[in-house]
């Protein structure tokens, strides 16, 4: 495609016969992109989605050159067809400034409330973005994806992302992002957490969100909002690498009348797994089974190292408040049902040690805590 003969659709952009290098940028125009025939949709998404090449990157095409003055549409994704998991598939990762998607555009002033996202992905049965990391021909030096300006709207999940490459650490990056959660209408399965992210068999990895807004629709949501996991191989007793997570001015609320069943942010460290959680300038409100969950299970009748699970969290400046199924301030907490997943107290904050799991850092610096089930 070129500026004057674009591309149609972006079965055509991304067709795996076409060759893209490290660093090329594909530019989507404002419009719908949909694979419902009978509205004139071009799109033929693949059961796991259009598959993204390695340092390939998808950017907002302000084709008029309207923005800031004036608001040019947003890039709409959608899918009618059932079965269709992902709109896009990602398994090999480039430099973290090049890979991932471009699509963050303010108005001055702005004229459509949250339309500085100009990316709609909607209506995807599991993660609309999906990235499985196996074998990645890289580096894994300044390597990742970057996420910046998506709205993922009626989608069963936001992101999926399982790291499972080792000794290679990846940085990933979600910012100025939201993610209503699925509507009763949609169709859509509201059990699974909207982030979900993995780091597996010490494959190391940083993840990255800011400005990110989650919020239940007209339902309530059976899982979590965030959900962290991190474990080892019993069989290198090689020091274990961490999952560095950091939430910075995130918003994860329920609110006057549903709320996530879940956590708002779930951490979970098995043998060998260690992460780091940093909480920064974010709120946490009306999640039913904890403000923030963190599990450290490690393995009796095992060597020392074996053992080890461990998980730090830090939080600074943020507002963790009326989680918990017990508090009478919040209506939707009251009659909600109770978590059918890990052991949920509805605390503000829960720290869970089993079988020599550690938490060798615990702070809270300039936050609130308070009207809670527990806190």
């Amino acid at each position: 495609g070129t500026i004057d003969r674009p591309f149609l659709s972006l079965k055509d952009a991304l067709d795996p016969s076409l060759s893209y290098s490290q660093g090329d940028k594909i530019f989507i125009a404002p419009g719908l992109y949909s694979d419902n025939s009978s509205t004139g949709g071009l799109e033929n998404f693949p059961t796991g989605g259009y598959r993204i090449g390695r340092g390939v990157s998808l950017n907002f095409w302000d084709i008029d050159g309207d923005l800031p003055d004036i608001d040019p549409g947003v890039v709409e994704i959608e899918t009618s067809t059932s079965g269709t998991m992902n709109a896009f598939f990602i398994d090999e990762l480039g430099k973290t400034v090049q890979s991932g998607f471009f699509f963050y555009g303010a108005v001055i002033p702005s004229q459509i409330p949250n339309a500085n996202q100009r990316l709609i992905l909607r209506h995807f049965e599991e993660a609309a973005i999906s990235v499985q990391l196996v074998n990645n021909p890289g580096s894994g030096v300044n390597e990742g994806l970057t996420i910046d300006g998506v709205a993922f709207e009626e989608n069963a999940q936001a992101l999926y992302l399982d790291q499972n490459i080792k000794p290679k650490r990846y940085e990933i990056k979600l910012s100025r992002s939201r993610v209503p959660l699925p509507s009763l209408s949609s169709g859509v399965s509201n059990s699974l957490q909207a982030v979900e992210v993995l780091s597996q068999d010490e494959a190391p990895l940083d993840f990255f969100a800011e400005n990110v807004e989650i919020k239940p629709s007209d339902r309530n949501h059976n899982a979590s909002a965030f959900t962290f996991f991190a474990n080892g191989q019993l069989q290198d007793l090689a020091k274990g690498r961490s999952l560095n997570v950091e939430l910075k001015n995130c918003n994860i609320m329920g609110y006057e009348q549903f709320g996530l069943l879940g956590a708002g942010i779930e951490v979970v460290a098995k043998p060998k797994g260690k992460i780091h959680l940093e909480v920064i300038n974010s709120t946490i409100k009306d999640c039913v089974g904890e403000g923030i969950f963190c599990e450290s299970r490690g393995l009796a009748n095992e060597t020392e190292e074996a053992k080890q699970a461990q998980v730090s969290l830090i939080c600074r400046n943020t507002k963790i408040q009326e989680n918990g199924g017990s508090n009478p301030s919040s209506p939707n907490l009251v009659d909600a049902p109770a978590s059918t997943s890990l052991d949920f107290t509805g605390s503000g904050i829960f720290l869970y040690s089993k079988e020599h799991g550690m938490f060798p850092l615990v702070r809270l610096n300039g936050s609130r805590v308070d009207t809670n089930g527990h806190h």
